[in-house]
């Protein structure tokens, strides 16, 4: 079981155009209007969703989690990668300079820590998600 925080990217519905999508998690209007709240959706447009910046995603396909970073990507954008993966689930995590990913790489048998910082600043990320996996794919 586990739990974390972030706003759905609903790759279970289906949207005819971004614009749809932009509109039913309310992030058509600018991240510096708080008064622009509505009840009963997930006021995204706090995250600016409509925006290419640096983002963060976490989905599942029914038997595996996909972590994945992006250098610039909007919510539409991050979502269709996750429905490519067969994501059923999956959520927008924080962006800008805390997208980063730690991983390892294999080399001559032996485990080599790699990250990817899409901004390239390598700030200290204080909130994470860490998988320790069984099998990588």
């Amino acid at each position: 079981k586990w739990a974390i925080g972030g706003y759905s990217l609903f790759p279970n519905l289906s949207y005819s155009t971004d614009n749809d999508y932009y509109k039913a998690i309310h992030g058509t209007d600018s991240p510096d209007n708080c008064n622009a709240a509505k009840e009963g959706t997930q006021n995204a447009y706090r995250f600016g969703p409509m925006s290419k910046t640096q983002r963060t995603a976490i989905g599942w396909d029914g038997s595996k989690i996909w972590l994945a970073v992006f250098q610039s990507e909007n919510a539409w954008g991050v979502r269709q990668f996750m429905i490519d993966r067969g994501c059923n689930t999956a959520i927008m995590l924080d962006g800008g300079g805390s997208s980063q990913i730690k991983y390892a790489v294999i080399r001559n048998g032996n485990p080599v820590p790699t990250n990817y910082d899409p901004s390239g600043v390598n700030r200290s990320v204080y909130s994470m998600v860490r998988v320790a996996a069984e099998e990588w794919v």
